[in-house]
């Protein structure tokens, strides 16, 4: 192998270096001939010495052996004789000067003609910042420059949150919030100054230098190193440029994630707008709201509470919340909201004895307002302590102030169609809307009863007690119409005196039964006391039926039932 030329006088000194330290007379007795070599990042041969020239006789047997050093920038080699008896212990020996190597490489790093390289490291690692909106990445680069330049320092990043640095730099310590840290740490965090601190070792003091960006401190970076390095003005100064670069890298990072997750949380407020305001049914409301929710709180369990004018609570969605043991503590929810006009976050719900949701252990609660009038809650709870962040707290927030409107608007559809389909004075369905059924029932099921009531003698009830009493008697028949039939039977206001009801998939026979029932309950329990009469009318598959049919043979059996003395239920023949 041929000696490699040099360029530069600087480069001279390396051979200097390594003629010192292996050209001697012991050296090349011991070891024979061999090759010291140094190349730098770009794989260039920047320095050799050769102890003695290698025979290149035909089978002699030469190999090269690399000595990493620590860092990325610079790796040591030999070519040596195999053959040599002694090429193994020259492989430990040149293993041996490798720590004096890195020591020497820095000093000329520093000092000498590799201060050109020093700022080219500033350069890469300000490329990185630029090129990439990783935090990691930045901090990386700014690790691994420090840690090359000043190999005998030690490093350890206080960041104010975690930004993913884990996998990148594992090798340092690395912690997260500053609840644990030392008083210059914390001024250092505090005042975004640099300080200098003593450590166990006399001759190794610390060094905190803040992580610093426009908008504030994002972290710590600490560095015990030589005394000399720290307390040189100019050392100082390069270790700052290089931790503002990583603050300035921190603070673009989680500017961009904010930028991201804000869009992220705008479009989950835009699309559940969307869906809320498409939809009048309180159902699909609260269907809608639970799902949006689920996008970025999964494995929650939610409750949707109104709270009407005279305090009423209505639970629109979960048993759990239904509950009669749990009313007690939504109404302290409710009360709070009332008292503190603000949402409620809790950690831990042990914690808290006034909130007492058994099973869970994290409660998020948000109130419905509307014109400063609280009209309801969303309460959102966790099984496990702390389970949400205070980004979800914020967001829930958003969700249920723009949609509260849409909550509210339902309220006002379901009163509409509650108006429309309910008689004013008995509260019973209407007439429209018994028909509406009965048409359903006739086209899907296979029998249904139509039963038809009229107040005995009404007339003379309004003309001997009056109007307001005659409305109280239709009031008292239809409040006994609905205490005596199933769930699924509809009773309405027929008109004036008159109310009916349907029983639907019920034959005649059962239907004449709850009839009677219906008449001998309003003789007994009506005050002051009437009686009522009843023409029963009923279908069954197969024939051909219509509801004027069934009104005109109901009716029929009415008048049958009147002129048969009243107080009395008669049937179609």
């Amino acid at each position: 192998m041929k000696n490699v030329q040099f360029s530069s006088d600087d480069t001279e000194q390396y051979r200097w270096m390594w003629e010192d330290i292996l050209d001697t007379k012991e050296v090349r007795d011991l070891f024979g001939p061999f090759i010291f070599f140094l190349k730098n990042d770009d794989g260039e041969t920047v320095s050799t010495y050769t102890g003695a020239d290698l025979p290149e006789e035909t089978g002699i047997c030469q190999e090269e052996k690399l000595f990493q050093l620590e860092g990325r920038f610079w790796t040591a080699g030999a070519v040596v004789n195999q053959s040599h008896s002694n090429s193994t212990g020259l492989v430990f020996f040149l293993s041996g000067l490798i720590p004096f190597l890195k020591r020497w490489l820095q000093e000329q790093f520093r000092n000498g003609p590799g201060r050109d390289k020093r700022y080219a490291l500033m350069v890469q690692v300000t490329k990185k910042f630029h090129s990439s909106m990783k935090a990691a990445a930045v901090l990386k680069e700014i690790v691994q420059a420090l840690e090359f330049i000043y190999p005998g320092s030690r490093i350890a990043l206080h960041l104010a949150q975690d930004w993913e640095v884990h996998s990148d730099l594992g090798h340092i310590d690395c912690s997260f919030g500053f609840q644990n840290i030392n008083e210059k740490m914390k001024q250092t965090y505090l005042l975004g100054q640099i300080q200098t601190a003593e450590t166990e070792k006399e001759d190794m003091p610390a060094l905190y230098i803040p992580l610093l960006g426009k908008q504030g401190v994002y972290g710590v970076l600490a560095m015990e190193a030589d005394r000399q390095l720290v307390e040189d003005e100019m050392e100082r100064d390069y270790i700052k440029t290089l931790a503002d670069t990583g603050g300035s890298a921190l603070e673009n990072a989680e500017l961009y994630q904010q930028s991201r997750t804000l869009i992220k949380d705008l479009q989950l407020i835009n699309e559940t707008s969307h869906l809320l305001n498409s939809t009048r049914k309180f159902e699909e409301t609260v269907d809608s709201m639970q799902m949006q929710i689920e996008k970025f709180i999964p494995e929650s369990r939610q409750g949707y509470i109104l709270m009407d004018d005279v305090r009423n609570l209505r639970m629109l969605n979960d048993e759990y919340f239904q509950a009669p043991e749990r009313m007690e503590t939504i109404f302290r929810v409710m009360d709070h909201f009332e008292r503190n006009h603000e949402a409620v976050f809790i950690g831990d719900l042990s914690n808290e004895s006034s909130y007492d949701f058994d099973g869970f252990r994290s409660m998020m609660a948000v109130p419905m307002k509307q014109s400063d009038e609280l009209k309801g809650a969303v309460i959102v709870l966790g099984r496990e302590a702390k389970t949400f962040s205070f980004h979800q707290f914020k967001l829930l927030q958003s969700l249920v102030h723009h949609s509260t409107l849409a909550f509210m608007n339902a309220v006002l559809h379901e009163k509409l169609e509650r108006l429309i389909i309910t008689d004013h004075l008995t509260k019973l369905h209407s007439r429209s809307h018994l028909e509406q059924k009965m048409n359903e029932s006739i086209n899907k099921e296979s029998r249904g009863t139509f039963l038809l009531f009229d107040i005995d003698n009404f007339k003379e009830i309004n003309d001997n007690f009056g109007h307001q009493i005659g409305d109280s008697i239709i009031v008292q028949v239809g409040e006994i119409l609905e205490q005596n039939i199933r769930s699924e039977d509809i009773a309405a206001r027929w008109g004036g005196e008159e109310l009916a009801v349907y029983l639907p998939d019920t034959s005649l026979e059962a239907g004449r039964k709850a009839a009677d029932r219906i008449v001998r309950h309003v003789e007994n329990a009506s005050s002051p006391s009437v009686t009522i009469s009843c023409g029963a009318s009923s279908w069954m598959n197969g024939e051909y039926t219509t509801l004027d049919n069934l009104f005109f043979s109901a009716d029929q059996a009415l008048y049958r039932a009147k002129r048969k003395g009243k107080n009395q239920v008669v049937y179609e023949a």
